[in-house]
């Protein structure tokens, strides 16, 4: 029986490979990671330090794409439907698992916490008849502060997005599906990398021939009308607000992997 982890380059899913790995035995444990090339270059540092330090194969995907391609591809961005997910980690990641396994011959695994614990049905269902589990969510529930504590404990250094308050760690702190509290955070401490974005937004908008942006959204008066991120922050610049973001609403966490092929 081979056990595979899900292994995003996140704080998480390192925990979730590490209590499997104890388990089963580092033999029988193998971290899968599809990389969507945008990650910051800490999560691969943080990646390929902690793979190592479990001592378990490690299998690398990658097709070179990122999100923005797959936007442009299919001309199509949604902050409901993660197609960049579906095509750069569920469809690469089902390959490998389809091809190489059989439903009784491998276990999944997800570092997904009891506070996100709503995404394992979708997540159930997708891999039918596949068996996922979550190990952080096994018994005694592993919160978010005790998953930075024992990476601490082994001595590897926590992904630096962590420490400037990112709720999740992918895809270098940008999403589709995010909200302006992370952008602004994205904005003012990676500057270059908002630029990135926004200019490929730019690109998507023309390509599409569309006026309004489609990531950020703004609910006002009880209608929803969407922000282009160089509306955004052009606004922010005018107001010299770009360090405080009380006014705006929560940020949510990684929708990843849920989204069915």
């Amino acid at each position: 029986m081979k056990h595979i982890v899900f292994f995003s380059s996140g704080a998480a899913s390192y925990v979730a490979a590490k209590i499997v790995c104890e388990k089963y035995g580092k033999k029988d444990t193998l971290l899968l990671f599809a990389d969507t090339t945008i990650e910051d270059k800490d999560n691969y540092r943080f990646l390929i330090e902690s793979s190592a330090f479990l001592d378990c194969q490690l299998v690398w995907l990658k097709d070179g794409r990122n999100p923005w391609d797959i936007y442009d591809e299919q001309k199509f961005v949604n902050h409901r439907v993660s197609n960049c997910s579906l095509e750069l980690k569920v469809k690469p990641c089902k390959y490998f698992i389809m091809n190489n396994f059989k439903p009784n011959d491998c276990h999944l695994y997800m570092g997904i916490t009891f506070d996100e614990y709503e995404r394992s049905n979708a997540i159930n269902k997708n891999w039918n008849p596949y068996k996922v589990s979550y190990p952080l969510c096994w018994e005694n529930f592993i919160s978010k502060q005790e998953v930075f504590d024992i990476i601490k404990n082994d001595k590897i250094e926590v992904p630096r997005l962590y420490s400037h308050d990112f709720p999740h760690a992918n895809c270098g702190g940008f999403c589709c599906k995010t909200g302006k509290k992370q952008l602004r955070r994205l904005l003012n401490i990676f500057p270059e990398r908002y630029y990135y974005h926004e200019n490929r937004e730019q690109e998507f908008l023309r390509l599409v021939n569309k006026d309004s942006g489609v990531i950020i959204r703004e609910y006002r008066n009880n209608s929803v009308s969407m922000v282009s991120l160089k509306e955004f922050r052009e606004r922010l610049e005018s107001e010299n607000n770009l360090s405080d973001s009380r006014e705006f609403e929560g940020e949510g966490g990684c929708g990843c992997f849920i989204d069915s092929v």
